[in-house]
This record gives C-alpha cells, sequence and structure tokens, in this order.
C-alpha cells in the first residue's frame, strides 16, 4: 500500500480468500495517517511500515504473524491490544520510530521477541506489558506503567527508564532480567521481585521516592545509587553489589535472617539515610561503608564492614546484633548499643562523640584514639590493645563494667597507653591493665578503680629487692598530675609516681601540725600493692609533693624511693593514707640517690592519717629533733640513753644489698626476675 491514509482494519499480505498472497508487505504511510482499527501483519518474512516523515499511527489492535515488522518514520500507537505469538519475532525500529502502549492497552508477549534498532520501546502509564517467553531489548525502554516479567528472561541492552507513580518492573517467580545498560528508576516508580532474579550489569539509579521491594529475590549490581528513595530487602533475598552502593537521603531495609546485603567496593549513606537491619540479617560492606548525618539502625544483625566511617551519625545497635569492621573513625556519631558486640580488627578512633554500651562488649584489636568523646559503659566491657585519649570521660556505671588495656603481651617499657589531659575514668567499675606501659599525664583522672594485672598463670619466684628497671614489671603504669581511683597493682606489676608534678593542694595535719600540701597525684580510693607489686615514688627532692591515698593502704609488695637531689638537708611528706593505725612500712621501702637518707612513718593527731616521711641529710635522730624543735632539745637529757639504744637498731640501708622475699609473679617471668 502507497500513501495508506487510514491502516486500520487491516489484514496485510491476505487475498480476498483469506489466504496468505505474499510473504512481504510494505504499507506507505501518508503524512497524518489516520487512527484506529486493527492491523494483522500476515508477511511471513517482513512486514513494513513507513513513512517517509514521521508518522503516528494509533491502533487499537496490533497482532504479528511474521518472523520481522519493520519500523521507519513511525510512531505505533496501541490502545487495546499488542500481539505476539511467533517465537523469534524481531521487531526493527529506526531512530524516529517508536512503540507505543498505551493507558488501557495490553501488549503481550507469548513467544520470543527482539526489539531492534534504534528507536524506542515506550510503556506508558495506565498499560500493561507481560513476557512469558525470553526476549531481549535492544533499543531503550521507558516505563511508566506496570511492566510484568512472568516467566523466563528479558535483557535489556540499551537503557530502561521507569518514572511515574504507576510505573512498575515486577520480576516474578522463576523469571529473570538482565540490564547490560543503567536502569533508571524515579519518580514515585517502583521495581518489585518476588522469586526472581535481577541483574543491573550497567549499574541501578534510584531517585525522586523511587521504591524497590524484593522478597525470595537475587539482585546482583554493578554500581547502585539512591537519592530519596526505599529499598526493602525482605524474606530469601540476597542482594549484592560489586562497585560499591550510594544511598542518600534514601532507607534500605533488611527484615530476615534470610536477607543480605553484600557490597564489594566502598559504599556511602548520606543526607538523612537510613541503613535498617531486623530478624537476623546479614550485611556486608567488604569495600567499606561513609556514613554523613545518617543513620544505621540494627537489631538481630549481623554487619561486617572494612573501614566503616561515620560523621554526624548515629549507629544504634541491639538484640544480640553483631558489628566487626577491619577500621573505625567516627566523628561527631552517636553510639547506642544494647545487648550487642562491636569489633574492630584494626584501629578505632572518634572525636566529640557519644558512646553508650548497655550489656555489650567492645574490642579494637589495635590502636583506640578517642579526642573530646563521652562513653558510658553499664554491664559492658571494652578491651583496646593500645590508646591515647584526650579529653574524654569514661563512665564505668557498674561494678561489672571494665576497660582492659590488653597491650598484647608488651613488655614494660613500651608504652600501650596514654591518658593526656581532660581524659576522666569515673564510675563503680575498673580500668584494668594487663601488660605494657601506661602513661598517666598530668589533668587526666582515673576515677574508678585502678587494676595493674598481668593476665598470665602464677608461679612461684624470688624478687630482688633492688633498684628495679621498671621496663622489666609488667604491667606498667606511670602518674604525673592525675587523679585515679581505687588501685590494685599486682604481682610484677609496677606504679610509677612522679613526684615533681602538682595534682592539686590539701591541708594536712602531720604529728599535730597543719599545713598546705601540693600533691602529685590524688588517689580516691583504697591502694593495695600487692606480693610483688612495686610502687615508686621518683623525681624526689626537697621540694617533691607527696602522693594523696583518700583510703586505705595496703603494702604487701614493696616502694622504692628514687632522690633526684639530696644536697639539702630537708623532711619531706612522700604519701599520704588514712587508717587509724599506721603501721611501720620503712622495712619495705628502699630509698636510691640518697646514702644519708632515711624513712618514718608518722600520724595525725587524730590517729586518722598516715604519713610516709623521708628525711633527706640526716640521721633519724637529726629527723626527729627537726620535726619538733625546740621540744627534742628539752628532752635531750632524759631521751639520750633510748635514742642511742635506736640509732644502734637503724641502719642506713646499702643500696647494694639485697633482701630477697618469696612472692608471685606472672607466667614465663619478666626481666629483674629470677
Amino acid at each position: 500500500f502507497d500513501d495508506l491514509v487510514n491502516l486500520g482494519d487491516q489484514s496485510f499480505c491476505l487475498d480476498a480468500g483469506d489466504t496468505v498472497a505474499t510473504t512481504q508487505g510494505r504499507v506507505s504511510l501518508a503524512e497524518g495517517a489516520g487512527a484506529g482499527g486493527a492491523f494483522t501483519c500476515n508477511c511471513v518474512e517482513l512486514c513494513q511500515l513507513h513513512s517517509t516523515t514521521q508518522s503516528t499511527v494509533s491502533l487499537t489492535t496490533y497482532e504479528n504473524r511474521g518472523a520481522t515488522n519493520d519500523f521507519q518514520g513511525t510512531i505505533l500507537q496501541i490502545t487495546v491490544n499488542f500481539l505476539n505469538t511467533i517465537a523469534g519475532a524481531i521487531f526493527t525500529f529506526d531512530a524516529s520510530s517508536a512503540l507505543e502502549i498505551h493507558s488501557g492497552g495490553v501488549a503481550s508477549f507469548t513467544a520470543a521477541a527482539t526489539f531492534a534498532g534504534s528507536g524506542v520501546f515506550r510503556a506508558r502509564e495506565g498499560s500493561t506489558v507481560s513476557f512469558s517467553s525470553a526476549s531481549t531489548f535492544q533499543i531503550a525502554t521507558e516505563v511508566s506503567g506496570q511492566f510484568l516479567v512472568e516467566s523466563e528472561q528479558v535483557s535489556f541492552e540499551e537503557v530502561v527508564t521507569l518514572t511515574g507513580s504507576n510505573a512498575l518492573m515486577d520480576v516474578r517467580s522463576g523469571s529473570r532480567i538482565v540490564a547490560s545498560r543503567t536502569v533508571t528508576v524515579s519518580s514515585s516508580s517502583e521495581i518489585r521481585g518476588t522469586s526472581g532474579t535481577m541483574q543491573f550489569d550497567g549499574g541501578l539509579s534510584m531517585a525522586s521516592s523511587s521504591v524497590m521491594n524484593l522478597t525470595s529475590t537475587t539482585v546482583s549490581v554493578s554500581t547502585w545509587s539512591m537519592s530519596s528513595s526505599t529499598v526493602t530487602i525482605g524474606t530469601g533475598t540476597a542482594m549484592s553489589v560489586s562497585g560499591g552502593a550510594q544511598l542518600d537521603a534514601s532507607t534500605m531495609t533488611l527484615s530476615s535472617s534470610t536477607s543480605t546485603f553484600t557490597s564489594v567496593q566502598a559504599s556511602t549513606l548520606t543526607n538523612g539515610g537510613t541503613i535498617q537491619g531486623r530478624g537476623g540479617c546479614n550485611m556486608q560492606f567488604t569495600g567499606g561503608l561513609q556514613t554523613t548525618s545518617s543513620t544505621m539502625d540494627l537489631q538481630q544483625s549481623t554487619v561486617g564492614c572494612g573501614h566503616l566511617q561515620m560523621s554526624s551519625s548515629t549507629l544504634s545497635a541491639s538484640s544480640s546484633t553483631t558489628v566487626t569492621a577491619s577500621q573505625v573513625t567516627f566523628s561527631q556519631t552517636t553510639v547506642q548499643m544494647t545487648s550487642a558486640s562491636f569489633t574492630s580488627s584494626g584501629t578505632m578512633s572518634d572525636d566529640g562523640g557519644s558512646l553508650t554500651f548497655t550489656t555489650s562488649t567492645i574490642v579494637v584489636t589495635s590502636t583506640f584514639t578517642s579526642t573530646s568523646s563521652s562513653y558510658s559503659l553499664t554491664g559492658s566491657s571494652m578491651t583496646v590493645t593500645q590508646h591515647t585519649i584526650t579529653s574524654t570521660t569514661i563512665t564505668l556505671t557498674d561494678v561489672s563494667s571494665q576497660f582492659l588495656l590488653d597491650g598484647s603481651g608488651a613488655g614494660g617499657g613500651s608504652l600501650v597507653g596514654s591518658l593526656a589531659s581532660g581524659a576522666v575514668f569515673s564510675g563503680l567499675g575498673f580500668f584494668r591493665h594487663r601488660t605494657g606501659l601506661l602513661r598517666l599525664l598530668a589533668g587526666s583522672t582515673i576515677g574508678c578503680g585502678l587494676q595493674l594485672s598481668p593476665n598470665a598463670q602464677i608461679l612461684r619466684r624470688t624478687r630482688a629487692l633492688q633498684q628495679t628497671d621498671l621496663t622489666t614489671t609488667n604491667p606498667a603504669a606511670t602518674a604525673c598530675g592525675n587523679s585515679i581511683g581505687s588501685t590494685t597493682v599486682a604481682s610484677g606489676a609496677s606504679l610509677s609516681i612522679d613526684t615533681s608534678c602538682s595534682f592539686g593542694t590539701e591541708s594536712w595535719d602531720v604529728a599535730g601540725t597543719t599545713s598546705t600540701y601540693t600533691t602529685s597525684v590524688a588517689a580516691t580510693g583504697a591502694v593495695d600493692v600487692q606480693s610483688g607489686g612495686l610502687l615508686v615514688l621518683n623525681t624526689v627532692s626537697t621540694s617533691t609533693n607527696p602522693f594523696s591515698i583518700t583510703g586505705t593502704f595496703t603494702l604487701s609488695g614493696s616502694i622504692e624511693v628514687l632522690v633526684t637531689d639530696s644536697s639539702t638537708t630537708a623532711i619531706v611528706i612522700l604519701m599520704k593514707w588514712d587508717d587509724t593505725s599506721c603501721t611501720d612500712i620503712t622495712s619495705s621501702v628502699t630509698v636510691y640517690g640518697c646514702t644519708s637518707c632515711t624513712t618514718s612513718v608518722v600520724a595525725s593527731s587524730t590517729a586518722t592519717s598516715c604519713y610516709l616521711r623521708l628525711s633527706i641529710g640526716m640521721t633519724s635522730s637529726d629527723s626527729n629533733d627537726a620535726w619538733w624543735g625546740l621540744l627534742a632539745l628539752l628532752a635531750l637529757i632524759p631521751c639520750a640513753a633510748g635514742l642511742a639504744w635506736y640509732c644502734c637498731r637503724i641502719r642506713t640501708q646499702d643500696p647494694e644489698e639485697i633482701s630477697y622475699d618469696e612472692v608471685e609473679v606472672a607466667d614465663g617471668g619478666y626481666e629483674g626476675y629470677e
């Protein structure tokens, strides 16, 4: 037919007897070809609809019975039904042609079909296109209606666009879609999967309130971007993204124990986005996850991650949730965990965060760094291998909570922990230090229990009472100008107090004389130096600042006093503790750097406090004379005999002398022990 105006109600390639008259036929459409009616292509080999100028043809029905349909300059609109029953049928479109299924129209492909060329296939709003046989789109596809893949595989070799609130691509049981070019879902449109397979090799882009709902569906995506969209990964669904996921102002929810999500490369969650996990789901961000102003809300979930980076975000985890990462970086982030576990196999750092853990476990197998943050642990434990903490408060709210500095077997001379100015540990729990050197710098506070104890089997050993190389003690802690809580120094451990530092001032009654003293370190609780443990008072001089203990002091180990300046005669207070009975502990005290120094214990006039006193450049009698002044002079004659006996009893300790005391230290021993 040439210059055909009305294409409708034509049964092409048939003669008057309704038999096939030819295997090929061509319709040359006149400009502005008409509308309406039905068209049946009976041309077995080829049916051509051509127009020299772009023509729009609207038909109620188009039925194909031929092998090839060729459209040039033709926009074919179907309002009722487009039907293909020929297996392997090919529909070709040039750049000015399109097949459009309009509102109310249905296109049913019960046999395999291929759409080729450079035109467009459009499923308009209100239309329904269904596939029950394998089909291939080599042209662009635009979906505003319903696109149903009911069985077999539909392949898209050009871009696919879903747009509009009624747009739906539904991949049903046993069916599969494969898209080698980008699929774009926008304007409240939806991708739905039920027991099917989706393969987005060219990437998936979702925006403008678009939705993806998946049940028992397997999804693979090369790259995935979401903006203001919602994805639900339901029961039996596995979704994998090889190139990383970018979720912007979007929500992704995994809802059951058979819901899994895997992202191989780095993923992002930004601008109020939410990742929600429920019901035992599993998420793996092996390439890492970076969140900004977003939320991770996890219940009964397992999350694995490369580098977890969260900025101005919230991490909420509960109900046996497990979160693991190879590295963690938090900035201005809120963490709330209840009955959960959190592990970083690498470093963990946070700045300006608020972190609350209840009946949870936190493990950092490398260095933990915290600045200007707040931690609260209730019924929880936090274990780190090394740490640097500055201006951070860690509250161990109950006795079952602990912060453990493990040290990973480091020697006592290896620095594994540092509490800088503003670092505060408080509460009823315990700061436990296992191995390596812990440095407590000026302005730091340990207001909870402090336990220095190696975690190893106990053996029977002997320890030389001589000046100790603190690098051979393990664990070791040094304190300077800070506050600590009740402290236990276990066998093999050491606590070194730098008496040249300043912490605060206290008013003390020493043997009836009240004065104000500047302290070097203050312990707000009992201090227990156990057998084999060592307390060192170093940098001692005439201007030394004492160690203050507001609580009892138990000494089953030893004290070493390291004098750095003995050139001036003086009496100084080394330490103070509270007790009504001031036991003489001087037999367990050794002084180094001063052969003319002696120690003694004196009490307050009210017998509530005890003081360890050091006399520099004096004998014990000189010490008493200087302390009691004129009273000692008046009592000189009646005290002479007693004084002579006392001087014979007291001798200056020789630092080369070694006395052995059987104690318990950690298994494997330490240098300095034999």
